[in-house]
């Protein structure tokens, strides 16, 4: 079998005059598209045991060069010994992530797409419906920790997708997906649907991007590590067991102007979000709880914690405080959140937090209410107060 998977040919369609290259453009949100959507340019389809001629990445190459299309992954196990380029206006769609899987037999390869600043973007890609398992990695270099990794790429969707057993034996963590790095930013990146199991988590420095409806199942990693870009939305995913926070904002440069909102997290193993450099972000509408004996803060926020909204949460069972703010955390609104049975206060301003409004929150069976430190601070309608 071909290392990477084998290819069948089917007859292209005619890209003359008229007819539409393009119709699988989409932006964050929704799939944007033309009127031959059923066509979708050139097909073909991966099925394992076909001669090496036909593999995975040849079947890609193919499509770029006719101007885009679908490599259909049949169902089987595709065992990768090599690198898989995703290139601009293809979309590697497996069967089903239940019966179509990539393993990467315990090697460092990874699907990549990487383009180049300036012009030089990868546009309009997908991955879809596959179960990636098995890479291991013994290094923390960016680029090279994770299954799937992305760089100067614009537009693109990973959905419905499983990762599963993926490891860094440096680390004894995992990784499944780098979104860029701290050199290069994608841009309109759509993560949703899809299940990180038992394995890693994601860095997502992708700016205007979205990650949805995602399962975290006991993950060894940070489950999300997000910044370094502008306009980040998390919404809707479930986070289960995670033995490292949940959330981390990335620790080489800003997360702005991001939304964490409607998710849950239950049997939180470790402190929850922990703030390198947060500034005007809204963290709305999430149920967070941490397991028995768990030590540190829900919210461990840095001095760059600043204006940024917390609103309508549910926070619960933390040994620490469930907002911690330390000098330097200044013009943050935290409102109507709910604090039950945290083992220090619900919040904490240390000294130099200043400016913060704490207003309409409840606070039940915590350690303490608000411990206010800073000068400042507007504390208004909080019960018990």
């Amino acid at each position: 079998m071909d290392n990477q998977g084998t290819a069948q040919y089917q007859a292209p369609p005619s890209f003359g005059a008229g007819f539409n290259t393009n119709i699988n453009r989409f932006v964050p949100g929704g799939y944007v598209v033309g009127p031959n959507v059923n066509q979708r340019g050139y097909v073909r389809t991966v099925t394992p045991g076909d001669p090496g001629r036909n593999s995975i990445q040849a079947a890609i190459n193919e499509a770029s060069r006719l101007g885009g299309g679908v490599v259909n992954i049949t169902r089987g196990t595709y065992t990768i010994l090599n690198n898989i380029s995703m290139l601009s206006n293809v979309h590697l769609v497996g069967q089903n992530p239940l019966n179509t899987t990539f393993d990467f037999n315990g090697g460092t390869n990874q699907i990549q797409s990487i383009g180049t600043s300036g012009n030089g973007y990868i546009q309009d890609v997908s991955i879809e419906n596959i179960e990636f398992t098995g890479r291991r990695t013994g290094t923390n270099t960016e680029g090279n920790q994770s299954n799937i990794f992305f760089n100067y790429v614009n537009n693109a969707i990973i959905k419905n997708c499983i990762f599963t057993d993926n490891w860094n034996s440096l680390t004894n963590q995992g990784l499944d997906m780098e979104i860029g790095d701290s050199g290069g930013f994608p841009r309109n990146i759509v993560v949703e649907d899809c299940k990180i199991l038992n394995s890693g988590g994601l860095i997502i420095t992708a700016s205007a991007s979205y990650l949805r409806n995602c399962f975290f199942g006991t993950c060894n990693n940070v489950a999300i590590k997000a910044g370094i870009a502008s306009n980040i939305k998390i919404t809707n995913n479930h986070f289960l067991s995670c033995g490292s926070y949940f959330l981390e904002s990335h620790d080489e440069g800003d997360w702005v102007g991001g939304i964490f909102s409607n998710n849950t997290i239950s049997n939180q193993l470790a402190v929850g979000f922990k703030d390198n450099s947060t500034e005007g972000c809204i963290f709305a509408n999430n149920k967070i709880s941490a397991g028995t004996g768990i030590e540190g803060h829900c919210f461990s926020c840095s001095s760059a914690f600043s204006k940024n909204i917390v609103v309508g949460n549910f926070i619960q069972s933390f040994s620490g405080d469930g907002i911690n703010m330390p000098s330097g955390a200044i013009l943050n609104t935290i409102t109507a959140n709910i604090f039950d049975n945290n083992g220090g206060t619900g919040v904490g301003m240390a000294s130099g937090a200043n400016e913060n409004a704490i207003s309409s929150n409840i606070f039940n069976a915590n350690g303490g209410t608000i411990s206010n430190g800073g000068t400042g601070n507007i504390l208004t309608g909080n019960v018990p107060s």
